[in-house]
């Protein structure tokens, strides 16, 4: 690009100096419409990066690029193109790698043939559009295990040497988020060595009294089956909010007490 704007420079240099020297603009009008001929053949073909970059926090979700071409009327504006672009790759992506992706760091590309028809502003223009595919589902795991890291730093202040904790999914949205979240906590607790009560037991005994774990339940009804299992420590989650207002809800129960040990925050260390 360097060398394409020093011989450009170069052009006009010398356009300017036929001028100049013949006074006659018989000679120079033709060299100078070769010159922005020359400078269109060269900007026109140029790469730009434009759309959301690629963040820093993106960069374990990158599963791969992808690439299109589509025509659109000379004289387009930016963000239109930009809008073009974004769909077209994002359609591209979804066939490659499901539903569940985004793209970012998207770059542009002009195509040579049309710079011609710019100086007329008629006809198409041929566009070349790259695009970096990022899993959600990647960048969602990752923001839950630091989630549920924090949380199970957090309940662990709260416990006691002896205790033998029972952890719960009470969430009435985002279920299954919860339940990945339940599984990675009590992962990181059996490898801390805390005592685990078995859900196949608290199910056993929530049938027996009656008591549906399928919904929102009541501490009262919480302490009751805990009490039952054999836990002495109750640990809820759910799921609050939506989009970038979602958030791990903990909650600590003491089984003997009746009392709430602990309760999460809306701070950005929940955040899912």
């Amino acid at each position: 690009m360097a060398l394409s704007i020093l011989l450009l420079a170069g052009m006009f240099r010398w356009a300017l100096g036929e001028y100049v020297f013949w006074g006659c603009m018989k000679n120079f009008i033709p060299k100078m419409v070769l010159v922005l001929l020359a400078t269109l053949l060269v900007f026109s073909c140029a790469a730009t990066s434009t759309g959301r970059p690629l963040a820093p926090e993106d960069r374990d979700a990158v599963i791969g690029n992808v690439d299109v071409e589509f025509q659109i009327p000379i004289g387009s504006g930016r963000d239109q193109i930009m809008a073009i672009a974004h769909n077209r790759l994002l359609e591209r992506a979804r066939q490659l790698h499901g539903s569940n992706v985004e793209i970012r760091n998207i770059e542009i590309t002009r195509g040579r043939t049309a710079a011609l028809r710019t100086v007329v502003m008629y006809g198409d223009d041929m566009i070349a559009a790259r695009g970096t595919v990022i899993s959600l589902d990647i960048q969602m795991a990752r923001a839950r295990v630091a989630a549920t890291e924090h949380a199970v730093s957090e309940v662990q202040r709260v416990l006691s040497a002896d205790a033998r904790v029972w952890l719960h999914n009470n969430a009435t949205t985002d279920r299954s988020l919860a339940d990945d979240a339940v599984d990675d906590m009590t992962s990181a607790f059996i490898r801390g060595n805390t005592t685990i009560v078995e859900r196949g037991l608290i199910d056993l005994i929530a049938t027996e009294q009656g008591i549906h774990l399928d919904g929102t339940v009541a501490d009262s009804d919480f302490i009751s089956i805990g009490n039952a299992a054999g836990a002495n420590t109750i640990v809820v989650i759910a799921i609050t909010g939506a989009g970038v207002l979602r958030r791990l809800n903990v909650r600590v129960l003491d089984i003997a007490a009746g009392t709430v040990k602990m309760q999460s925050d809306t701070g950005e260390s929940w955040r899912l």
